[in-house]
């Protein structure tokens, strides 16, 4: 048996969005929480990949207006940094609309939604490695630290590893999905000192140059490029 670390009435893998979301409702309600996250900021790929926009959040409308329709976390998650100048929505997108936010500013508002729960505890550089299960129920997972592997342990476990990595070691059923069926990567970069109103002419031949030049890449879905919340400074 691993040395403990931490024990909680949910431990939950992962402190990305759903991890935020998973963490926050069930410290909210009362219990003890204790969130293990593998990088030294929360967020996920919401952060670390820099992604930008928030997709689901809304429904189009008959007269092509749009509502919210998806409440809780999410939405206050996206309350909060339109309030904070960093985020704003809904921007059509397809069918849809989607909400833009910037990414640095959403890893300070998790350090603070996180933070302000006093019976939630926060684990960062601690990826999950492994998971102890005895009469198929977990009764640990097993964190990779600087010190070494180390249990935490609890009575409810919620993997939002977004690699079903806690389920994986614990031995439950996973799959795959097969090429053509998963979603395509992407890659985000910054561009500093940008002409702005040059950016905003020439977006919109963004897809004739990809169509043109760009046969090699993977992903058929387009570029998109957008002012990420610095002057001067886009977002690709």
């Amino acid at each position: 048996m691993h040395e403990g670390l931490a024990e909680a009435d949910v431990v939950v893998a992962g402190g990305g969005p759903a991890g935020v979301g998973a963490a926050l409702a069930a410290a909210r309600a009362g219990a003890r929480v204790v969130c293990c996250e593998r990088y030294g900021f929360l967020g996920g790929n919401f952060t670390a990949a820099a992604v930008g926009t928030i997709c689901g959040l809304y429904r189009r409308r008959e007269d092509g207006g749009f509502d919210h329709v998806v409440g809780g976390v999410a939405r206050e998650v996206a309350d909060r940094l339109a309030e904070a100048g960093a985020g704003f929505g809904p921007v059509p997108f397809k069918e849809t609309a989607v909400f833009v936010y910037t990414p640095w500013a959403a890893k300070r508002l998790f350090d603070r939604l996180l933070g302000a729960q006093d019976r939630l505890e926060l684990l960062l550089h601690a990826p999950v490695a492994d998971a102890i299960v005895r009469d198929g129920r977990i009764e640990a997972l097993v964190v990779a630290t600087k010190r070494g592997l180390r249990a935490v342990t609890g009575k409810v476990f919620v993997d939002c590893t977004g690699d079903a990595d806690l389920a994986f070691f614990a031995g439950a059923p996973t799959e795959v999905g097969p090429p053509g069926e998963r979603q395509h990567a992407s890659m985000q970069f910054l561009m500093e000192q940008v002409d702005s109103d040059a950016a905003i002419a020439a977006t919109a031949r963004l897809g004739e140059i990809v169509a043109a030049h760009g046969a090699h890449l993977s992903r058929d879905g387009g570029p998109s490029s957008r002012p990420c919340g610095r002057a001067s400074s886009w977002e690709r």
